[in-house]
């Protein structure tokens, strides 16, 4: 049987061998998790990652010789509180969502934070009379209908984020209510040297086009406005000094080839909406005259029907 310092030494070899095998790590909260969880999700990961856990003494005792795998230390720092460390080499978003995907339903332990909110529903709680005091003393309305306590409007009983107390724990085990949900949760994530929060997976490519597009548009304005020379505003820079020499050799009759095309294709441009106006007016002057001869249709109608009506006037 092997020894302490012996199974010691295996985990090192261990985790040694990871960092040789994989390049990317995803740090993994493990708070609430049972063993059943755990194996569930080593079971969904096999074949694609690797789930590393033990204390975070012994991991940093662990990966504090890997002196060639660049920003260590940072890892090294991340590691707090009740975490493991998931390795692969495959596409993150998929891991991360793969390990989400497991989670059970489990009681509220007293003493433990609480994920999300969790209220009682109104109605009957088939519980005997005599547990009248003990939601009285939770500020909980009942009423006894047939022999069992009704609950007679929905109850707030636990805050997402506070710990869960002995009281509330108890009322929810007396109902039979599971309302958490416990799961492996991805903190952080460890590659090329860097650690980044796990919320940097969502930052698709067309966010990161569109933040850059937005972001040298500004710049350019700013740098056209002040007059200061820029890679992104010198196309803005030569059209506006191409339109003065323009002016300029158009005010002294100067020719040369570019002045005239500019010309042209202003004058083009300008003629266009032009056009289209004079192309519209003629349709809108035909919509006023129908609308004109409808007028005259109508007031001709009622002044015959004026005329026949005087026939029958006495």
């Amino acid at each position: 049987m092997a020894t302490k310092k012996e199974k010691k030494e295996l985990y090192f070899e261990k985790v040694s061998a990871l960092f040789k095998e994989y390049q990317k790590i995803i740090i993994v909260n493990i708070d609430n998790v049972s063993s059943s969880l755990m194996q569930k999700t080593r079971h969904s990961l096999r074949g694609r990652a690797v789930v590393l856990m033990g204390k975070n003494t012994l991991i940093r005792r662990a990966i504090s010789g890997l002196k060639t795998v660049p920003g260590i230390q940072y890892l090294t720092n991340a590691l707090k509180l009740n975490v493991g460390l998931v390795f692969t080499n495959e596409e993150l978003p998929e891991i991360r969502d793969l390990i989400a995907q497991n989670k059970i339903s489990g009681p509220a332990k007293p003493g433990s934070v609480a994920p999300c909110d969790v209220t009682v529903p109104k109605g009957n709680t088939g519980l005997e009379p005599g547990q009248t005091s003990f939601l009285q003393a939770l500020n909980i309305a009942t009423k006894i209908t047939k022999g069992t306590i009704e609950i007679l409007n929905d109850v707030k009983v636990i805050t997402k984020g506070e710990k869960v107390g002995n009281s509330e724990a108890a009322l929810l085990q007396k109902l039979k209510i599971t309302p958490f949900f416990f799961q492996i949760e991805p903190k952080l994530i460890f590659e090329e040297g860097q650690v980044f929060p796990v919320d940097i997976l969502d930052i698709k490519e067309e966010d990161l086009l569109k933040a850059f597009t937005e972001a040298n548009n500004n710049v350019t304005a700013v740098c056209v406005a002040a007059d200061i020379p820029c890679l992104a505003a010198v196309p803005y820079f030569l059209k506006a000094g191409f339109k003065n020499v323009v002016a300029l050799a158009e005010g002294i009759q100067y020719p040369f080839d570019l002045k005239q095309k500019f010309l042209d294709s202003a004058s083009t441009a300008v003629a266009a909406p032009v056009a289209v106006a004079a192309q519209a007016a003629p349709v809108e002057a035909k919509k006023e005259e129908k609308k004109e001869e409808k007028k005259e249709e109508k007031k001709e109608e009622e002044e015959d029907v004026e005329d026949i009506g005087g026939l029958f006037d006495f």
